[in-house]
């Protein structure tokens, strides 16, 4: 291999591996994750060619996973004793979930003392319907409020707590007695929290 070669692959090495939405894939997602365990304890990768020839190439990537599955049913240990960190992007308190929509709602032109009521209004709902948060809903809520108008017209000219109420209803909910597994925020789990 010349040195131009060997500089480039040099460069491509030493990256990252994405591995977005695991368990969601049509292959099983334990063959996947066998597949790195060997190139992680040994930083090297053996790549298989068609004809039968193989060859021992470094393998210094980052694997990065990430699933909205619960990870302690996903993972065996064996896979988890070779991952070093583990970081949880939980769902937002509360408090932040809130805040969260008042700035969504700000953002579609209502006023501040309105999306305040907005937020108080859906965490009373949420909590009322036993709902789990989840950080997307005040964007996708809006969403539907924006499908619902006609041209021209924004959310802050429209919106009143009739419409807010149907929007509320047809959106595709969580619920915390189908949920799994919930660790961290424990202000989603009944009881817990920012009450």
């Amino acid at each position: 291999m010349g040195n131009t070669q060997r500089r480039r692959t040099s460069r491509a090495n030493n990256g990252i591996f994405i591995f977005d939405d695991l368990g969601r894939q049509t292959e099983d997602h334990n063959m996947i994750l066998n597949q790195f365990i060997y190139p992680l304890e040994q930083r090297e990768s053996i790549v298989k060619f068609a004809g039968g020839s193989s060859i021992r190439a470094p393998f210094l990537e980052r694997l990065f996973l990430s699933t909205n599955l619960n990870h302690e049913e996903l993972l065996d240990d064996a896979f988890k004793r070779r991952l070093l960190y583990q970081v949880l992007v939980d769902r937002p308190t509360t408090d932040l979930w809130k805040d969260i929509l008042q700035r969504e709602a700000l953002k579609h032109g209502c006023t501040e003392g309105f999306a305040h009521e907005l937020g108080e209004t859906l965490v009373r709902w949420y909590k009322e319907d036993t709902r789990v948060i989840r950080a997307c809903d005040p964007r996708n809520i809006f969403t539907m409020i924006d499908a619902a108008l006609d041209d021209g017209q924004r959310a802050g000219d429209v919106l009143d707590m009739d419409m807010f109420r149907r929007i509320y209803d047809k959106y595709p909910a969580a619920y915390k007695h189908e949920a799994k597994f919930y660790v961290g925020a424990t202000d989603s789990i009944e009881g817990g929290g920012d009450d």
